[in-house]
């Protein structure tokens, strides 16, 4: 039986935050193997950008150099999950999920038969999860993403009459369903019980919760009028600490949250535009303040990125006074962030 070794050194970003730290992670793949099987072999690592509005990975294929692949991986945050795709003759013979850390080591060792199937693997990392909990994570992200939608609505359609009714519903009702259905398969691994339960809580949300209006018409046909902010408070149940709320399966990404609450909550949130930083986060925090409790710093610093970001996703450039604005405004790399993807628009 031939023996592979995935093991990834990583590169320390200068800038620091919580949170947010533009870098690579340098990724060098060893396997044992003839070298008939060697030239079958290509080796990819793959991360979701934080504000990506298509879900689509940034796959980088990793350079062979004898039984080495090697290569970087871009990540947007100090801890992200990622994946690591191993084919033979172009075709996937196994993968994981994994945790890119700019802080910590990450290996994946796995077994390839000589007919060129990964008969074992094992991870070890950042995470302190082990492969078959990556597997759960990957099964329950991908449930998630497909449960059915009439989950979200109420049966009795009468209920819209009346906001606290439908928030009731999706509160004791529908999200546990949503929750049964996305675990179906598989139950959260204990060391991934925050970040996941968290991502799945946000997706709801995002989905179900936020777009009250939208997700009236769209899911039960009825026109239904839009509710106050204090409707919303389902949000304060959501972690939006660094470590909790960034960490996320890689298609269960947090813009959806982010661009959902600036597009549906309480009507719509105004865009940034040529406002300072500051002053529209203060109006922002005042007026989300009857749904979530406590806005902290990051998740304001989130919401006004993903303004700048939807804004450069509609085709309009950032102008000198938002760019001065950013660079003024941010003292991690989240400016950083805004700024390459408005020079990726020209």
């Amino acid at each position: 039986m031939l023996s592979a070794c995935l093991i990834l050194g990583i590169i320390v970003a200068e800038a620091r935050t919580n949170a947010v730290a533009l870098g690579d992670a340098r990724v060098e793949v060893r396997i044992a193997a003839p070298d008939s099987l060697l030239d079958r072999v290509t080796v990819a690592g793959g991360t979701v950008p934080l504000f990506d509005n298509e879900m689509k990975e940034v796959e980088t294929t990793l350079l062979r150099d004898g039984n080495s692949f090697t290569g970087s991986v871009p990540v947007d945050r100090l801890r992200q999950i990622g994946g690591v795709t191993i084919c033979v003759d172009g075709k996937v013979i196994g993968g994981t999920a994994v945790v890119f850390s700019q802080d910590e080591p990450m290996k994946v060792e796995v077994d390839i038969t000589p007919d060129g199937s990964i008969s074992t693997a094992h991870y070890s990392g950042a995470s302190d999860m082990d492969i078959h909990g990556w597997m759960s994570v990957a099964t329950i992200a991908q449930d998630a993403l497909c449960v059915d939608p009439s989950v979200y609505v109420p049966a009795d359609k009468g209920l819209y009459a009346d906001w606290q009714a439908v928030r009731d519903f999706q509160t004791t009702t529908a999200w546990p369903e949503y929750l049964r259905l996305a675990t179906a398969q598989c139950a959260i691994p204990d060391k991934a019980h925050d970040w996941l339960l968290n991502s799945l809580k946000a997706y709801f949300a995002s989905q179900c919760v936020v777009p009250y209006v939208v997700a009236a018409k769209e899911y039960a046909g009825v026109d239904a009028a839009e509710p106050p902010m204090e409707s919303y408070s389902f949000l304060d149940s959501i972690d939006y600490s660094p470590e909790v709320f960034m960490l996320t399966p890689q298609f269960l990404t947090p813009r959806w949250l982010l661009g959902n609450i600036l597009t549906f909550a309480g009507g719509g949130i105004e865009p940034i535009g040529d406002t300072p930083v500051k002053q529209w986060q203060k109006a922002v925090d005042a007026k989300l303040a009857p749904a979530i409790k406590k806005r902290t710093q990051f998740l304001l610093d989130l919401l006004s990125a993903m303004s700048y970001v939807q804004q450069i996703d509609a085709g309009t450039p950032l102008t000198d006074i938002q760019i001065s604005n950013i660079s003024e405004a941010y003292t991690d790399d989240i400016g950083k962030i805004i700024l390459a993807r408005n020079q990726n628009l020209k």
